[in-house]
């Protein structure tokens, strides 16, 4: 599975009730964190990947703790490890 899958299943697990992301503000959430993942492992601007994560799921969906949670559960489904 590639990342991009990756994210998308895990905030469908979130966002999702019956698990359809296709066509959604899901399928293009996953697509902007994977499309700016290198550049925010590389260039973060603040406090690290977790922070460019979790700030990019927010701006998709408003709603801090949900963006939070969504967040740590993408990094951890990735093999990151979140505090």
């Amino acid at each position: 599975m590639s990342r991009r899958d990756v994210i998308e299943v895990t905030l469908g697990k979130v966002y999702c009730n019956g698990g359809k992301t296709k066509g959604t503000m899901v399928e293009s959430c996953a697509k902007t964190l994977d499309e700016k993942w290198n550049d925010w492992e590389e260039n973060s601007r603040y406090d690290g990947l977790p922070y460019e994560v979790h700030m990019a799921i927010w701006n998709y969906f408003p709603g801090g703790t949900t963006a939070e949670f969504a967040s740590k559960a993408v990094l951890s489904a990735l093999g990151y490890h979140t505090s």
